[in-house]
């Protein structure tokens, strides 16, 4: 599996996040353009899918989800993409990127 090298600020926001979960159930990271979301994203899918948990991203644009396929993919890990071009597909991985449209969630809780 490739390295994952985060930044300071990356690595701080981590162990904030882990912190703030530890008092909160819900919790939300907010990040510039150019801070490296989505190496700070597979960080956490890493982590939680190496703990057998599964994860599920999702995305307002099919960039972004592409993006971030190509990203852990260069990691090791093999995404399941559910789109609504193509339907509700859900393989086998342990985590999935997502494309959210109307009736997504009901999809992808049943599915994944």
């Amino acid at each position: 599996m490739a390295q994952i090298v985060l930044r300071d600020y990356q690595r701080q926001l981590l162990a904030d996040l882990r912190a703030a979960l530890k008092a909160h159930r819900r919790v939300c990271a907010v990040m510039p353009t150019g801070a490296g979301k989505g190496q700070t994203i597979g960080a956490i899918a890493r982590g939680a899918a190496g703990k057998g948990r599964r994860v599920l991203v999702l995305a307002h644009r099919a960039e972004l989800i592409e993006q971030l396929t190509g990203t852990v993919r260069a990691w090791g890990l093999e995404p399941d993409v559910i789109d609504p071009a193509t339907g509700c597909r859900a393989g086998r991985s342990r985590w999935a990127l997502c494309r959210p449209w109307p009736g997504a969630w009901h999809c992808c809780r049943r599915r994944i």
